[in-house]
């Protein structure tokens, strides 16, 4: 599942097992508002995994939980973003539905004849200090008018990157398969060169038409970031595999991440002075795209020792 999140956004903040914020902001000119986000994203988890997922959209964490939610069973359910309809929204929900309300805060507002969210917004500030104490109320008083400024926290190391595509009808046809792994390999080279990454292990991932997954990996000669690397790992390790039946969904990811190059070189590695002329062109596409975006540039061969 987070596997598939990730492809939307970079900006995943784990809260469980299962569940997870994640920032959108930044990928909404390529997949649509929260709402078509969220569309894909329910739609990709249960294609992919037979899981249904239920989905909160809104402009702030608290927001997007109570959402999420509202949403269960395997709804989806956006949060109005003017404040008079948050505050209405909020409104009718009793007062343990705020994040800090646990269950003597609950015992002691409801003696105090606070029992929803409307009546706290309705609450003298200084009174509720007293009851409550200064940090406590300010926190509740925050939420009942639906004021969160938390981020969301991405703050772990990863330990692969991966991209997958899923046919909207099987493929059999091994060069149209061969032309999707080279993109999704190139995805993954931008990604590990953005967080300044070299990796040392190559995945492929299959998945049959009746849902059957296998996945191959090897080991790269050397610590590598540059697309050519990635693609050439992901053609070997798909023409090695006999097409059994149609494949349903293709995936290449790299793990085992370094901080640099490894200078140790085997017999059939390339020149060092070769790796850095690939590093150098996948790091000026990177730029390119970044400025002039992603369709300014194809793709594009590898250099030579003489280029």
């Amino acid at each position: 599942m987070f596997a598939i999140v990730g492809r939307f956004s970079p900006l995943v903040e784990p809260v469980s097992i299962d569940e997870a914020f994640i920032d959108v902001t930044g990928a909404r000119t390529l997949f649509g508002d929260g709402r078509a986000i969220a569309e894909k994203i329910r739609a990709a988890i249960f294609s992919e995994v037979r899981l249904t997922a239920s989905v909160g959209v809104a402009h702030n964490k608290f927001l997007a939980k109570l959402a999420s939610e509202k949403a269960k069973p395997d709804g989806l359910f956006v949060v109005p973003e003017g404040r008079d309809e948050v505050v209405r929204f909020l409104a009718g929900l009793k007062v343990d539905a705020l994040w800090g309300v646990g269950k003597v805060t609950g015992e002691s507002l409801e003696r105090a004849g606070f029992r929803t969210v409307a009546d706290l917004q309705k609450a003298d500030p200084a009174y509720l200090a007293r009851l409550l104490g200064e940090s406590l109320s300010a926190h509740l008083l925050d939420l009942a008018f639906g004021e969160d400024t938390r981020d969301v926290e991405t703050l772990f190391e990863e330990k692969s990157l991966s991209r997958e595509h899923t046919f909207l009808e099987d493929c059999k046809d091994r060069e149209t398969l061969r032309e999707t792994l080279k993109g999704l390999a190139d995805e993954v080279g931008r990604r590990v060169r953005a967080h300044g990454h070299y990796a040392t292990v190559g995945r492929l991932k299959l998945r049959w038409a009746d849902f059957r997954t296998i996945t191959r990996q090897a080991p790269f000669e050397t610590a590598v970031c540059d697309d050519f690397s990635f693609r050439a790992m992901a053609l070997r390790l798909f023409d090695a595999e006999r097409l059994a039946q149609p494949v349903r969904l293709v995936g290449f990811g790299v793990s085992g991440f370094s901080a640099g190059r490894s200078e140790q070189l085997s017999l059939f590695d390339s020149s060092p002075e070769a790796r850095e002329k690939r590093e150098r062109l996948c790091r000026t596409v990177d730029a390119l795209r970044e400025k002039l975006g992603h369709e300014a540039v194809g793709r594009y061969n590898a250099p030579t020792d003489k280029t």
